[in-house]
């Protein structure tokens, strides 16, 4: 790494997705929010705002083992969509 005139390092940009990567992946997972049922979408938007079990089950009315085996259900249509390894694999 070298410093510029001005003493700033540079440094190569951060590996991440190109323009066309995010699109596709912002289009699976639009895909994926719809052919969710009406119980599990709100989860995953409450889940996004980092809420916790419990305060979505306040929130819908329901319990946190409700809450927990939705996001399960959630998490597994992940898994599939994005081709993912599976939670339970990766305890192995």
């Amino acid at each position: 790494l070298a410093a510029d005139e001005t003493g700033v390092i540079d440094m190569p940009a951060a590996a991440g997705p190109t323009p066309a990567e995010a699109a596709e992946f912002a289009d699976q997972f639009r895909h994926l929010l719809e052919s969710l049922g009406t119980d599990e979408r709100p989860i995953v938007d409450l889940k996004l705002q980092e809420f916790t079990d419990e305060q979505i089950a306040e929130r819908m009315g329901c319990s946190e083992r409700t809450i927990r085996r939705l996001t399960s259900r959630v998490k597994s249509a992940l898994t599939r969509a994005f081709d993912l390894p599976s939670p339970v694999d990766e305890q192995a």
